[in-house]
């Protein structure tokens, strides 16, 4: 899925400023992946 990628890093930014470990998580293991 090429639009996941984008989706992730966009969603991404959106969690750190919220703060929200559980996304923070789920998106680190597919980024560092």
């Amino acid at each position: 899925m090429p639009g996941g990628e984008a989706l992730i890093e966009i969603e991404n930014e959106e969690v750190y400023l919220t703060g929200e470990s559980e996304f923070l998580g789920n998106y680190e293991v597919d980024l560092g992946a």
